[in-house]
């Protein structure tokens, strides 16, 4: 794909989350870390190549949906603690950002207690994961900006910061202020997302 035209690139992620995100979640949610583990890391690289969706419309769809992706933002952290595989051009830092999204853009209904996507247990467990990797010696020196400036926000609170509704602030202020855009809202080339509307 790295061969292909920016426009090219944006227009095949566009139609992949039109058609099969909600396919994906749905065979994520079935599949065990344990026993399938291959399958697992490639469906949460396949999440984590996905282009943030403040520029996606499909793929914001999918995440501010109060059920679609139900369970998803809390597989992928616990994926996370215990440890994924990936292949390049995925890496830890595209993970680190895919689990930002999670936190600003989706449901904080999602979650086991309210107060965000991610389940309580597994917060936990994913603030105490970072804290390790930030204290471990020789990580501040890796080339990994993007992964360091995301572990960082997760670490110190930065993502999930909510309110008492049912969507994150950011998501919440951007539709207040009119950030999403009309012209990012409108689905390209008539693209449509089965089970939601856009």
């Amino acid at each position: 794909m790295l061969v292909l035209p920016p426009f090219a690139i944006a227009d095949f992620w566009s139609a992949f989350s039109a058609h099969h995100l909600v396919q994906l979640a749905s065979s994520l949610r079935s599949l065990s870390h344990e026993t399938q583990p291959q399958a697992f890391a490639t469906l949460i690289q396949i999440l984590s190549l996905l282009p943030d969706p403040k520029d996606e419309p499909y793929f914001r769809k999918f995440l501010t949906h109060p059920t679609q992706p139900k369970g998803i933002p809390t597989l992928i952290a616990a994926a996370f603690v215990r440890g994924v595989a990936w292949k390049r051009p995925n890496g830890p830092e595209h993970v680190c950002s895919l689990l930002i999204h999670c936190l600003f853009w989706a449901n904080t209904n999602l979650g086991d207690d309210g107060k965000s996507s991610i389940d309580a247990d597994v917060r936990k467990s994913l603030t105490e994961k970072v804290r390790l990797l930030l204290e471990t010696d020789g990580f501040d020196r890796l080339d990994h900006s993007v992964l360091q400036r995301s572990l960082s926000r997760i670490c110190c609170g930065a993502c999930p910061v909510l309110d008492t509704g049912r969507m994150p602030v950011r998501a919440k202020k951007m539709q207040q202020t009119g950030s999403m855009t009309q012209q990012r809202e409108q689905p390209r080339r008539g693209l449509k997302m089965p089970g939601l509307a856009v």
